[in-house]
């Protein structure tokens, strides 16, 4: 078995494989444990035109502590992060992993000391390569997006970019909102009395002054169901804005926005910009639409650390595959533009 975990940042080694089991000793509590493997498209390996990056096939989690168990539920809509939508095949919920998935808090029991992990795994060729980046998708790691909309995430995304979950990779607000949310730290961000599901566009969103955010889930819930959302969405909010607050404070990411109507005036820019270095060194581009075609695909400094992009389209989800690559081929462009000029 070629998977490995991060708990806490520290590498953890199967202790014992036997497939297709593979069983870790943790010492608990532990705030984020992450399962780590190679992985590839397989429309990269075979004909079969699944271009989603795929890690493992992650078939069931039990959590052993003497004569304890804990069975981990799969359709739990907690599994947001690296973790693709769960499938039925035949025997019970599964989930492919992105290569790179974070385990739901609720998913890691209450517990302390020495405990097992037990993963049911299927791996798949992809499972064992030691994938190296392409040039493209390493330039886009540098940056991280910051909203308004999934614009940016989604051309990661084309190119198997596939980051830890954070706060705005598929979530966004207007930019008063994140300026007043930077300000304050995003304090009480996964409160119960701010924090709302809704159903929109036939997918559950969370919705809290600070942030909008796709939960993953597509299916309407009962009762029970929209409550385990909602109280998984609230903790999930809670990691994610101590995760952004110590991105935005080691400073070495370039931090994207992009407004739903395309455009954003250089009075918002610094101020948003400020916002940002009230917490920390990190830089900021904001990318908006132009008609001039000289323009689309540039990057220029409007202040030391904070810049301008431009592009004459965005993302709609009528467009076709090839319409999809020349936008994300301008992202790019922009993209490596304001990389030259934040290294000079």
């Amino acid at each position: 078995m070629t998977v490995v975990l991060l708990v806490d940042g520290t590498r953890v080694l199967a202790e014992r494989s036997e497939a297709p089991f593979v069983r870790f000793n943790i010492n608990l509590p532990a705030l984020e444990i992450r399962l780590i493997s190679g992985f590839a498209a397989p429309a990269d390996l075979t004909s079969s035109g699944d271009t989603r990056r795929l890690g493992v096939l992650l078939r069931g989690a039990r959590w052993i502590r003497g004569e304890e168990v804990f069975d981990v539920p799969l359709d739990s809509p907690g599994f947001v992060d690296g973790f693709h939508p769960v499938e039925n095949h035949g025997n019970g919920s599964v989930r492919w992993t992105s290569g790179d998935a974070g385990l739901p808090p609720q998913a890691i029991p209450a517990w302390s000391g020495p405990v097992v992990l037990e993963l049911n795994i299927k791996e798949w060729d992809g499972s064992s390569l030691n994938t190296m980046q392409s040039p493209e998708a390493s330039l886009l790691s540098r940056f991280e997006s910051l909203g308004e909309d999934c614009d940016f995430s989604l051309t990661q995304r084309q190119y198997l970019v596939e980051p830890p979950l954070s706060l705005y990779r598929w979530g966004g607000a207007p930019v008063g909102d994140l300026i007043r949310g930077l300000l304050c730290r995003f304090d009480g961000l996964g409160d119960p009395e701010t924090t709302e599901l809704i159903w929109f566009h036939e997918q559950y969103f969370l919705r809290t002054p600070f942030v909008s955010m796709h939960t993953g889930c597509v299916k309407e819930q009962d009762d029970a169901g929209r409550q385990e959302l909602l109280e998984v969405g609230r903790s999930t909010l809670r990691i994610l804005r101590r995760k952004l607050l110590k991105d935005i404070s080691r400073g070495d990411r370039i931090f994207v926005f992009k407004s739903l109507s395309g455009t954003i005036d250089q009075t918002q820019m610094l101020a948003l910009h400020g916002a940002l270095r009230e917490l920390g060194p990190s830089a900021l581009l904001c990318v908006q639409r132009t008609d001039d075609p000289h323009r689309a695909g540039t990057a220029e400094r409007i202040a030391p650390g904070l810049y301008g992009g431009y592009l004459d389209r965005f993302l709609s989800s009528t467009d076709s595959r090839e319409v999809r690559l020349a936008i994300s081929a301008g992202w790019l462009a922009v993209c490596a533009a304001t990389l030259a000029l934040h290294t000079e």
